[in-house]
This record gives structure tokens, C-alpha cells and sequence, in this order.
């Protein structure tokens, strides 16, 4: 006998496939069923989700026209980080807030329980994406809600109060500026009125008297030092050291004024003051037109943002996004069909039942003699009925030639592992064939007193029978019953009750002695003996017959069970075994099967 092939991972063909799909249809249809029926349901009843987005389009300033390749990697670097600043600036909290507050999202959005402005800016926090779209300059801001007026109105504010949130904050430093800068322009312009108007009174009312040299130099100087001062009070403190340094400068300049003519001092100083106040006013004016151009337009640099667009807002959704009814039915079928499959398979993988010839030779070792379908309970009892067709090609493949071509078996025992695997109706049906179809003279022994049926098959009595003769009270030839075929004889068991002691090693070799006796008068003597969980003595019963056949039910038999039994019976002096697959179905059709 060959070795048992407990390897599961044999490659399944299309062949293999079918069969297991069809055997195992009812796992198939269920989770098939189950699953589309589930997602069916669900798509039906569950609330649809609505979305909206709006697309921005976000214009970056000119690059300048020559720049090295540090600089463009550089530039590279800035755009990335400049958008993903602007992906968190669409989500700030001060945008959010600004929506719910504008439309009054904390009595519209599903949140409950106290602060609910809160949760509702929450709310759009978790349900608000953003995102750049990739290789462009637009950024996808997206939400998904169930409230199909709410969704797209939202997006467009959020939208409107990110571009105004940017720009505001962008120019607020310019705006400062300028405006600080036209506060000093109309500051100095006062003062230059001021000291025109006052060098016109002292003219007036003191003589023109025209200064020395000595004079104009130290007012220049002393102007020069004011005008000096001036500009940088702009930019610093009162007591930052380049303030200090010309405070400093300007008081001697003052104490060397002090020595001059009042008169002459006095009008060099107006005169200089007013053209200090005049080069102050030019450059304010300067300056004040630069901010001016630069709060207007934004300053080209490079990676700045020139301007932000809402090119797509929002629409109202028409359909929703989730569920898609037919999509998803779509999707269940054709995960409820590989499912089903998988499922399948696995199911069967695990199944350690034999179904299958194929079956039989891989996890026992044996390929089967001969399979024979479904035998109906409904031909019991009915000696015309006509065995199935495997019977018929056991008898020509096997059991004329187990001693070799031509040579008839003459003794031969069906066993099983368990009850209600078919051996009993098996041992009758190739009793007819032997006795009704190919003439011979066959003795049917009914061995398994507790599970005895032959006698309701053959229409004969139970009693008495071969616990009578193993008892010593009758002579096994006396026990012989005749059926109502000519051919087919019978010895019955004798009673239901027999005591296991009548299996002991002692009543085999007497049962052994009292069948050789007997056979000579038949051409086959075929015993249904106990199952192999009945009999623990299976191994002894087994000498007495040449031929052994062993009924594996398809769908029933586990296979650990059939090869304990099989290494028992393996241990048995008779020299020949076979195995014979009873109720084999066979779950593809024929035109299928052969197609494959």
C-alpha cells in the first residue's frame, strides 16, 4: 500500500475548482446572498453623505530672469513649503470661526450639548480637507456632510475669508509703514511752512544781515547733524547709540553758535533749517510713493503668492457621493463572488472528509477499486432491484482476477470504519451481481450480529444463525438459509444481542473452521463483518477471507478514522485490499467535466 500524500498545498487546476464550487454551493450561495443583501440594504437605508469643493488659484509672483541653480532649488524648496502654509491657513481657526459665525453654523451643524460654537468649528476642522493638486497651482478645499444645502455654501465662505485672511495679514506690515510715513511727510511739511514763514517775519522785521563763513560753517554743520537726526529717529530709538552720538554732535555745534552774532546766528540757522526741511520732505516723499506702489502690488520676489482666485466655487451637490447604489451592489457581487470562492475552498480544505477517488488515493494511500453513486434506501428489501453499475465492473476488475487473470476471488470481507457507511447494502448488491447476473453460487454470512440487516434484504429470518453455531448449539450447514433467488443463500447472525465475546480469538478460528467447511459448496462466500469501531478485533476477523473491501462513504468517512482502520486491517495475514467509495456524487455535470 502506498503512502498516505497529506500535502495540501497539490496546485488545484479549473477542474478542481468546479467540483469544490459545487460541492460546496451552499457556503457559496449563502455568503453570496448574505453579502449582497447586506450592502443592498445598507445602501438603501444609510444616509447619503453630499460633497462639495472649490478650486483656488494660487498665482505666485515673477521669478527674476537670471538666477543660478542654487537659487532655483532653493525656489523649489520655498513654493512647497509656501503651499503647504497655505493648506493650514484655509483650516486656521480664525477662517473657521469667521464661517460659523457668518452663517450661523452652531445652530445649523449636527452638534448638541453646551458650546456649541465651539463644536461646530471642530466640526469643520475633522470634515474640511485641503488639498494642493498636484504638478498645478490650484489648492482643492472639500467637504462632506449630509446636509445637502449646507455643504457647498460653506466651502465658498471658507474659501472668501482664506484669500481675505492672507491678505490682510500680508499687507499689514506695509499698510503701517505706510501710513506712519505719510504722518512724518505731513509733520515735516508743517515744519517747513513753519520756518519759511518765520524766515519772511525776520527778514522783514530785521535787516538782511548776510552771515561770515564762520557761521555758515558751523550752521551747516549743526544742520547736517539735525537732518542726520531726523532720519534716524525713523528707524530707532531715542536712545539707540547712532541717536546719542548725533544728539551729542548737535550740542556742540549749538555751543559754538552760541559765540556768534545773534542777529547773523539767527538767520543762517532759519535758512538752513528750511533746506534741511526741504531734503527731509523730498525723501519722505520718496519713500511714501515706494510703500504706496508696494501696498498695491506685491513686491516681486521670488516664491512670494501674487494673488489668490476662487476660479471654481462650490455648487450645490446634484447626487451624493456615498452610497453609490448600483456601485456598490456591483462591488458585493463581485466580492461576494471570490468571497464565496474563497470561502469555498477553505471550507474544504479543512473538511477532512473523503469525496472524492482522488481523495481516497491522497490521504490513504490507495487508489479505489470502484465507486458506486447514492444507493437509495427505497430498493431495501427488493431482490429484482438492479445494483449499481460499479458493482458490475468490481466483479470484472477485481474479483475474477485477485488470483490472477481468470482467477475468481473465493472469500471475501466488506468492513467500514464506522456504522451507516453503506457496507451492509454494498455486501448484498455485489451478492446479486454475483449470484443473479454473472451465475454464480454465493453464501451471504452475516458477521455484525448488533447492526444485523441482511436478513430484512434477503427476506430470510434472523434467528437461528451463527451465534447458535458459535455457541455450540448448531451446525454451521444447518444454519444456511435460501433466498427467494436460486443462487443466493444466507447466514444470518442469529441475534441482535450477541455478547462481544463472541468475537474473542478462540470463535474465529472456529468460525474460520466452520466457514471452510461451508465454502466448498459455493463459488463466493461474502461476509459483512462488524465496522472497525465495533470490533476491536477487526484485524482477526479479517484472516478469514481472502479479499478484503473497504466501504469509505463520500461526504461521511473522516479520513483518520478510514486509515486507523485500513493500518489494522493492513496487519491481517490476507494478502489483498480494496477500496470501494460508496455514494460518490458527482457535482458538476458530465458535458462540464469532460469539457475541463
Amino acid at each position: 500500500m502506498d503512502k498516505p500524500d497529506n500535502n495540501i498545498e497539490k496546485k488545484l487546476t479549473l477542474r478542481d475548482y468546479l467540483i469544490i464550487l459545487f460541492r460546496r454551493k451552499n457556503v457559496f450561495f449563502t455568503f453570496f446572498i448574505s453579502l449582497v443583501a447586506i450592502v443592498t440594504i445598507a445602501s438603501f437605508t444609510m444616509k447619503p453623505l453630499f460633497r462639495a469643493e472649490a478650486m483656488i488659484l494660487v498665482e505666485k509672483a515673477e521669478e527674476e530672469p537670471l538666477v543660478t541653480l542654487k537659487e532655483v532649488i532653493t525656489d523649489l524648496a520655498d513654493r512647497v513649503a509656501l503651499v503647504t502654509t497655505q493648506v493650514e491657513m484655509v483650516k486656521s481657526r480664525w477662517v473657521l470661526e469667521s464661517v460659523v459665525r457668518k452663517l450661523e453654523l452652531d445652530k445649523k451643524l449636527p452638534v448638541r450639548g453646551s458650546n456649541k460654537f465651539e463644536k461646530a468649528v471642530i466640526f469643520l476642522q475633522k470634515k474640511v480637507k485641503v488639498r494642493p493638486v498636484k504638478n498645478t497651482d490650484f489648492i482643492d478645499i472639500r467637504l462632506e456632510m449630509h446636509n445637502r444645502d449646507l455643504v457647498a455654501p460653506i466651502v465658498n465662505e471658507i474659501a472668501k475669508y482664506y484669500i481675505a485672511f492672507y491678505f490682510d495679514t500680508k499687507k499689514d506690515n506695509s499698510r503701517k509703514k505706510y501710513e506712519f510715513i505719510q504722518e512724518q511727510v505731513i509733520a515735516v511739511k508743517n515744519e517747513l511752512d513753519r520756518a519759511e514763514e518765520l524766515l519772511r517775519d525776520y527778514e522783514v522785521k530785521n535787516r538782511v544781515i548776510l552771515p561770515d563763513e564762520e557761521a555758515k560753517l558751523a550752521l551747516r554743520n549743526l544742520m547736517e547733524e539735525q537732518r542726520r537726526l531726523a532720519i534716524l529717529l525713523q528707524d530707532y530709538s531715542d536712545v539707540h547709540p547712532s541717536v546719542l552720538g548725533a544728539s551729542d554732535a548737535i550740542k556742540e555745534f549749538e555751543n559754538e553758535l552760541k559765540a556768534l552774532p545773534q542777529k547773523k546766528m539767527e538767520i543762517t540757522r532759519i535758512k538752513y533749517t528750511i533746506t534741511a526741511l526741504k531734503e527731509v520732505y523730498i525723501d519722505l516723499i520718496k519713500k511714501r510713493e515706494e510703500m504706496r506702489i508696494i501696498t498695491e502690488s506685491e513686491k516681486r520676489e521670488v516664491g512670494q503668492i501674487r494673488s489668490l482666485t476662487l476660479v471654481d466655487p462650490a455648487v450645490k451637490p446634484i447626487k451624493p457621493v456615498w452610497p453609490i447604489k448600483r456601485l456598490n451592489v456591483l462591488l458585493a457581487m463581485i466580492l461576494g463572488f471570490l468571497g464565496g470562492i474563497s470561502l469555498s475552498v477553505m471550507v474544504d480544505l479543512m473538511d477532512d472528509r473523503l469525496y472524492q477517488k482522488e481523495d481516497v488515493k491522497k490521504k490513504l494511500g490507495v487508489w479505489p477499486v470502484g465507486s458506486v453513486r447514492l444507493l437509495s434506501e427505497k430498493g431495501r428489501g427488493v431482490l429484482d432491484t438492479v445494483p449499481d453499475r460499479g458493482f458490475f465492473d468490481l466483479n470484472q476488475g477485481v474479483l475474477n482476477n485477485i488470483g490472477g487473470p481468470g482467477v475468481p476471488v473465493k472469500t471475501l470481507m466488506v468492513t467500514s470504519s464506522f456504522p451507516g457507511e453503506g457496507k451492509t447494502t454494498a455486501a448484498f448488491n455485489l451478492a446479486l451481481v454475483l449470484s443473479k447476473y454473472a451465475g454464480k453460487k454465493v453464501l451471504l454470512v452475516d458477521l455484525d450480529a448488533k447492526h444485523s440487516d441482511l436478513h430484512k434484504l434477503c427476506k430470510t429470518s434472523l434467528k437461528p444463525g451463527l451465534v447458535d453455531f458459535l455457541q455450540g448449539r448448531s451446525d454451521m450447514k444447518d444454519l444456511v438459509q435460501k433466498t427467494e433467488l436460486d443462487n443466493l443463500f444466507l447466514l444470518p447472525a442469529g441475534s441482535r444481542e450477541a455478547p462481544g465475546s463472541l468475537l474473542v480469538s478462540e470463535n474465529i478460528e472456529k468460525l474460520k473452521a466452520g466457514l471452510n467447511k461451508v465454502k466448498d459448496d459455493f463459488d463466493c462466500v461474502i461476509i459483512d463483518s462488524p465496522d472497525g469501531k465495533t470490533s476491536v478485533n477487526i484485524s482477526y476477523l479479517t484472516s478469514i477471507a481472502e479479499y478484503i473491501l473497504f466501504i469509505v462513504r463520500a461526504g461521511a468517512t473522516r479520513w483518520q478514522s478510514a486509515r486507523h482502520s485500513i493500518d489494522m486491517i493492513s496487519t491481517a495475514p490476507a494478502g489483498n485490499l480494496g477500496v470501494m467509495l460508496n455514494c460518490q456524487k458527482y457535482y458538476i455535470p458530465d458535458f462540464i467535466y469532460h469539457m475541463l
